[in-house]
């Protein structure tokens, strides 16, 4: 898994090197990357060292905090607005997404609820509505910063951590349905969103318009072919695909090492999602279990939906390519939540308790 993780984050920094080039200040991007993946080890380390059991308490404290900085992105010259939406605020030369903290802090807060509470996940307060509760403010607020995507990613987590937990199909079902027909019809009622479907279902129609970010992306995959143009021979990258090196850096690793190469890519997030699946399985308490699920589920979700997105499979949703796009604030929670992952498989070994958890392991550590 640490390979893996490595490995692409060598190669973000590869490609942002050289998807770079055309600017004029060739290195900006990769000088910022690099400070942010510095920080990123620092903490990624303290997370594999620090006990992952201590985040019981401090799960909650993140919470706490992490509201406070999702208030604070409509708040004007500290909020940062980018295409009428409200993500970011700014913290000197640089930038942080609010919204990253509060992933990693509902998933650690609804993952000790659900632990502690493993016996009484059958009724409705204890194994549904206080996780639901949980998820509400952080994302509501989420929402209304008009951050659809990250909203969807960690109702989807939450109700993952639930059905793993063990909570009633009956309680989860009814809300799911509702949430579906609400997506439907905020997409309907959306006429971007709207217009994304529509680019997805006819992207030639629409290569002018809402398509053009997908139509520039699978050109770019088709001029690499099998081998590629060579490292730094991309032509999208020369302003003609917007977001290169953020949400659509992967087409340009297409272009420019070939087919072959973007497999290997996807085959590392294959390898991070199945040792993630494997030191879950193995943890050596049912909070442990959830949280590694937690996790590995939130790197792949991203990886699955980025990947599926700029190859035309889905509408496109802006999330960026773990480890490898731009951004320091989604970079460095994935750095963490590989360091909390390794943290799991050490406390497994540490204690000698390899057979996984079981249904009657689940018991809250007193």
């Amino acid at each position: 898994m640490m390979t893996a993780a490595l490995g692409l984050l060598a190669l973000g920094i590869v490609m942002l090197s050289s998807t770079g080039a055309p600017m004029s200040d060739t290195n900006f991007y990769v000088k910022r990357q690099l400070i942010w993946m510095a920080v990123g080890f620092v903490l990624m380390t303290g997370a594999a060292l620090f006990d992952y059991r201590g985040w019981k308490t401090w799960g909650w404290v993140l919470y706490a905090c992490s509201i406070p900085w999702l208030v604070l992105v409509f708040v004007p010259g500290i909020g940062k607005v980018a295409n009428g939406a409200h993500r970011w605020v700014h913290i000197g030369a640089f930038t942080f997404q609010p919204s990253e903290m509060a992933k990693l802090a509902v998933i650690l807060c609804v993952t000790a609820w659900l632990s502690k509470n493993a016996r009484q996940v059958k009724k409705w307060k204890t194994g549904f509505l206080i996780p639901l509760g949980i998820l509400a403010l952080p994302a509501s607020l989420i929402l209304v910063e008009v951050d659809f995507g990250n909203t969807l990613l960690l109702g989807c987590l939450v109700f993952l951590l639930m059905f793993i937990a063990g909570t009633p199909f009956r309680f989860m079902l009814p809300v799911g349905g509702l949430g579906a027909a609400a997506i439907g019809l905020m997409v309907l009622l959306n006429h971007e969103r709207m217009g994304r479907i529509m680019g997805f279902l006819h992207p030639e129609l629409h290569r002018e318009g809402e398509s053009y970010q997908v139509w520039m992306g699978i050109l770019a995959f088709g001029a690499g072919g099998l081998d590629g143009l060579g490292l730094g021979n991309s032509r999208q990258k020369m302003f003609y695909l917007p977001e290169s090196m953020t949400d659509f850096i992967f087409p340009i690793i297409g272009e420019e090492k070939g087919l072959y190469f973007t497999l290997a890519v996807m085959l590392a997030f294959v390898v991070i999602l199945l040792c993630g699946v494997r030191i879950s399985l193995r943890a050596p308490d049912f909070f442990g279990t959830l949280l590694g699920w937690g996790l590995v589920a939130m790197i792949s979700i991203q990886a699955l939906v980025n990947i599926a997105s700029v190859t035309g499979t889905i509408p496109p949703k802006g999330f960026p390519l773990p480890f490898v796009s731009y951004g320091g604030s989604n970079l460095v929670l994935m750095m963490v939540a590989i360091g909390l992952l390794i943290n799991i498989h050490r406390q497994s070994l540490a204690t000698g308790q390899h057979r996984g958890v079981t249904l009657d392991d689940r018991t809250p550590s007193v």
